[in-house]
């Protein structure tokens, strides 16, 4: 079967064969369990700090997008 995992394939033949499909099946699918958890939590972990940063940036912005108009009235008052 093309496409298809070299392990999930041999399950499946092996599985036909002796009439156990169910049982050969389970193994295939408890490791792309555990490799979908695997890749879940590190696209996780590289996600977060990046968030982080993004977050800290609109902030920021938020922050300078505040104070510099009152920073600006402010010289604009002493100015006068």
């Amino acid at each position: 079967m093309e496409g298809f995992d070299v392990k999930l394939t041999s399950s499946i033949y092996v599985g036909e064969e002796s009439g156990r499909l169910e049982t050969m099946l389970t193994n295939p699918a408890d490791d792309f369990d555990f490799g979908a958890e695997q890749a879940s939590e590190r696209m996780v972990t590289l996600i977060q700090p990046i968030m982080i940063i993004f977050l800290a940036l609109v902030i920021c912005l938020i922050i300078i997008s505040v104070l510099l108009p009152i920073y600006t009235l402010y010289n604009n008052v002493g100015n006068m």
